[in-house]
């Protein structure tokens, strides 16, 4: 008896929850691990490094009808998956800096990435492309990453502790590149259908 076939737009959804899981982990939720060591070590104060967090919030807002205007241009695929090489790239860089503006410059290139890479435009617009009667099931699925990924922040926190913040965000960040760049490439444009 032939099994059925698992409709490709799961492994989409899965595609999603699966980097945006990771996400959540390396940048959205994982970071807030790394504020005061950073803080600390170059003594900051708490406002001059809370403004990246503050700017990357006006940026995901402002930023979401262009990405939205670029998924429509070159497709959702080619949007993660370079917002997942600027992501792991600001992360890299972050694991570098030596001065405020560098921490500005490295947190911004991974917000913009992220921001191109999570399931904000460019997921939904790739699953709504597959589904059709089922595609609220579909979205709503897909959102699950972040909700997962929290829990592994202890993960990051640990990490931290015996290797160093900087070589941790190193890892991180390269973390993006061998998690995400494989996921962006199963985001393919198809058929809108029943799935």
């Amino acid at each position: 008896i032939n099994k059925p076939r698992i409709f490709y737009g799961w492994y989409i959804v899965s595609a999603s929850v699966g980097l945006n899981f990771y996400l959540s982990i390396a940048f959205f939720q994982g970071f807030q691990v790394f504020f005061l060591p950073i803080l600390n070590e170059f003594g900051w104060s708490r406002a001059l490094t809370s403004v990246a967090f503050s700017l990357r919030q006006l940026e995901s807002g402002l930023l979401a009808p262009i990405i939205g205007i670029l998924v429509d241009r070159w497709g959702p695929r080619t949007i993660i998956l370079l917002g997942v090489i600027f992501t792991g790239l600001g992360l890299v860089m972050m694991s570098t800096i030596n001065s405020l503006l560098m921490f500005y410059v490295a947190f911004l290139v991974a917000s913009l990435g992220a921001s191109g890479a999570s399931h904000g435009v460019s997921w939904p617009v790739a699953i709504a492309n597959w589904f059709h009667r089922l595609q609220g099931r579909a979205l709503g699925l897909s959102m699950l990453g972040p909700v997962l990924g929290g829990p592994f922040v202890i993960v990051v926190a640990l990490l931290m502790e015996s290797l160093g913040w900087r070589q941790t965000i190193l890892i991180l960040g390269v973390g993006v590149w061998i998690v995400g760049i494989p996921l962006a490439f199963v985001a393919r444009p198809g058929p809108k259908r029943d799935g």
